[in-house]
């Protein structure tokens, strides 16, 4: 599938959208100036006519300047067709105005060729540390030491909102989390590996969908004294350098972690683990919660990142239990594992490292740092404990189908397509659009089914209500009514000849150049009767 000139690029489409809105303006630009017209024909057309400033005021020859001074000057009683007709010059843009008003760029596909593949992230199993080899061992121990997170696998979010968000503030109501991340294995979790990189040269794009993905959310924990008193604590580290844990479980079911290093000073005199005043209180903390859901996620085909993740199901929470999540974090640093034997410390390098590289007593640049570090790190188990990582079998590299064995929900498709953008109004501002277009469509159907049963008989006109009104009056004012030039008609009453001179007298005024928002105040009690 060939991509075409609406979606070739965000530019087109932008174009294709303005195009719209202004074919959008100049149809009702012409329907409002119809209709007015017919509407002003039909007010003169009446036994009483109309007033010729409302006349004057309802004609689209007349511009906005001098609506404005018929506006400003005319009597209360005469101001509302100017202001009748600027209402309507002004309500003319504002569709296009809405609908350009809150536009998003979205990714969009075309697949030249889709499989099935296995993808995702299956649910979390602590029991796989058993199976744990020493290539898993190490990849942990670079995932937990890299203090950045990968666009390869994870995919940052904006946080959930109240009612679904779990997260509180200091008062205990509900609050945002600080950061929420989406994980979804990468393409490295996708098997088979069926694509060789060379065919469908114009794609530059994976898209699986129904993804079974996980969500993780990270708030604040406000009460660290509770958190050291009952949670479970654990002193990792060495004589040179240690820190402090404690862990619990939250009222939201989400799990809880705060944390406290060993200072500089103390780290210069090895006595991190002899000397633990400094243990308490706890600088950092942190909530996690998790939940599972399932979304299309689209990879870049050349560096494998992802794209855009969107199609996404409610978040559905996952409970997990601490004891189970603390041996998943003891395959690097094997004291957080309590059902071992006890320690008095964890001389792991990670343990070290974690707590000399970023001063957290001395730094608030540093402790913001180790902060954000501890959450990528708390995040590591959820990509590897889980069957679509630890499945039996051939690697991803050798599987020539889907990976066999795993829940239902693992199972999808992939497909590889060209990549492209789309322009979409938002959902509030498309609505105002239609309701608005509605609206002045509705008022100019209305105005034209009035004005056909009033509109019985109509003047030879030229089509310009200027010019057809100018004639009418010189007519009626000065040339004689049965002159061939203007067709035979019956002579005009006493009552209507003078009516005709006046606005004859009137227009002949007009053209004396007065003074400057004169002309409404001039001319009063002049009417405009059209028979």
């Amino acid at each position: 599938m060939r991509q075409n000139f609406f979606v070739a690029s965000p530019s087109n489409s932008i174009l294709i959208l303005r195009v719209m809105t202004e074919l959008c303006a100049l149809v009702l630009a012409a329907l409002v100036v119809v209709v007015v017209e017919d509407l002003q024909w039909a007010l003169a057309s009446r036994p009483g006519g109309v007033s010729l400033l409302h006349f004057v005021g309802l004609d689209a020859g007349t511009g906005v300047w001098g609506l404005l001074r018929l506006l400003a000057t005319a009597e209360w009683r005469q101001k509302y067709s100017s202001l009748f007709r600027l209402l309507v010059i002004c309500s003319i843009p504002l569709p296009g105005i809405i609908l350009m008003g809150a536009i998003s760029i979205e990714l969009v596909t075309f697949p030249e060729k889709t499989y099935n593949v296995s993808a995702g992230i299956a649910p979390f199993n602590a029991s796989y540390i058993y199976e744990i080899r020493q290539s898993t061992a190490t990849a942990l121990l670079v995932q937990m030491g890299s203090p950045a997170w990968s666009d390869r696998d994870s995919f940052s979010l904006d946080p959930l909102h109240q009612g679904v968000g779990k997260c509180t503030g200091a008062d205990g109501g509900w609050a945002p989390c600080d950061e929420s991340h989406l994980l979804t294995g990468g393409v490295v979790s996708i098997a088979p590996q069926a694509d060789n990189l060379t065919s469908y040269p114009d794609s530059a794009a994976y898209v699986v969908p129904n993804t079974r993905v996980v969500q993780l959310e990270y708030g604040k924990v406000h009460d660290l004294d509770g958190l050291r008193t009952n949670g479970t604590c654990f002193l990792i580290g060495a004589d040179s350098a240690a820190s402090y844990w404690c862990a619990a479980v939250g009222k939201q079911k989400g799990l809880l972690f705060g944390s406290a290093y060993c200072p500089i000073a103390l780290q210069l005199t090895s006595s991190c683990i002899n000397n633990t005043a400094w243990t308490n209180p706890l600088e950092l903390s942190s909530s996690l919660y998790v939940y599972s859901r399932y979304a299309t996620i689209t990879y870049d085909r050349g560096n494998f990142s992802i794209l855009d993740v969107s199609d996404m199901t409610s978040p559905e929470q996952d409970i997990i239990g601490l004891d189970e999540y603390m041996l998943s974090l003891s395959a690097v640093v094997p004291g957080f594992n309590k059902s071992g034997p006890a320690t008095k410390g964890d001389n792991s390098a990670l343990a070290i490292y974690a707590v000399t590289a970023l001063p957290i007593n001395d730094s608030e640049v540093a402790k913001k740092q180790s902060l954000r570090a501890v959450r990528k790190a708390l995040s590591v188990p959820f990509s590897y404990f889980h069957a679509n990582y630890f499945s039996t079998g051939p690697s991803i590299w050798e599987l020539k189908v889907p990976r066999e064995g795993l829940p239902d929900d693992m199972y999808s498709t992939l497909s590889i397509s060209i990549l492209s953008h789309q322009v979409v109004a938002g959902i509030i501002s498309r609505w105002l659009f239609v309701t608005v277009a509605g609206i002045i469509l509705c008022i100019s159907l209305a105005i034209i089914i009035a004005t056909s049963r009033v509109c019985v008989k109509r003047p030879e006109r030229c089509g310009y209500p200027t010019l057809d009104f100018a004639a009418v009056c010189a007519v009626r004012g000065g040339i004689p009514s049965s002159s061939p030039e203007w067709g035979n008609t019956q002579e005009p009453t006493n009552h209507e000849r003078g009516h005709a001179s006046g606005l004859h007298r009137s227009l002949t005024q007009l053209g004396q150049k007065p003074q400057p928002f004169g002309v409404a105040k001039n001319i009063k009690n002049e009417r405009v009767i059209l028979s």
